[in-house]
């Protein structure tokens, strides 16, 4: 269970950071 948690936390935090730089992207 906690090997899941771990993983989908991951698969959480890149998608954020894709949106970060896709905000970034249309910002600039």
């Amino acid at each position: 269970m906690s090997g899941v948690g771990r993983i989908t936390s991951i698969i959480r935090n890149k998608s954020l950071h894709g949106d970060e730089i896709a905000e970034s992207r249309e910002l600039n």
